[in-house]
This record gives structure tokens, C-alpha cells and sequence, in this order.
């Protein structure tokens, strides 16, 4: 939300996968996948395989015609410390 995406829909089960999130931002509507972890030195983008994003990009094209909007898809890592505790957000946008 603070980098302007009004939230359409969570947790969306679509035919191509759960999604995450359904966004709004601009002329895109965007789906939204969030990988959460402890900090390693692997990003959780590699959790993120090719054959789901393929998929998760399909749903996106899917969906944005229905309110005249442009396809994205965009990934969250959210790193944790050891304790559980929030210690980065890294938003990649348009895989």
C-alpha cells in the first residue's frame, strides 16, 4: 500500500495457482507473490521457479482485462531475523 497498490484480492485461487495478491497500481493490475524467510545468503527470488512464474504471469493476463488494465507480476521478499522479526522488504517489480 505505500507504494500506491490498492489491494483487489487475497489469497485468489485461481485455476493457474493460489495468488497471493491481486494489486492495483496505476494502469497495471499486478499479481503479487510474497516469499517470506530467515536472511540467508540465497534470495527467496531463487524459490520463486521459472514454470510458477510462468503461470502466475498467465493469471495476471488473465485477470486485467476485466477492469481495462495491464498485466504485471511483481515479487515481496520479506527477510526475517532469527527471532521472527521483520528485517527486510524487497519489492522486484514486472519479472
Amino acid at each position: 500500500r505505500r507504494s500506491g497498490h490498492r489491494i483487489l484480492a487475497r489469497n485468489l485461487r485461481h485455476p493457474r495457482g493460489e495468488l497471493d495478491l491481486v494489486t492495483r497500481t496505476g494502469a497495471h493490475l499486478v499479481v503479487v507473490e510474497v516469499k517470506t524467510g530467515k536472511v540467508s545468503k540465497a534470495a527467496h527470488s531463487t524459490r520463486f521457479s521459472s514454470s510458477a512464474r510462468r503461470r502466475r504471469r498467465h493469471a495476471a493476463a488473465e485477470l486485467a482485462p476485466r477492469w481495462g488494465l495491464t498485466p504485471r507480476l511483481d515479487l515481496v521478499e520479506v527477510h526475517l531475523t532469527p527471532g521472527g522479526r521483520v528485517s527486510k522488504i524487497r519489492h522486484l517489480r514486472d519479472l
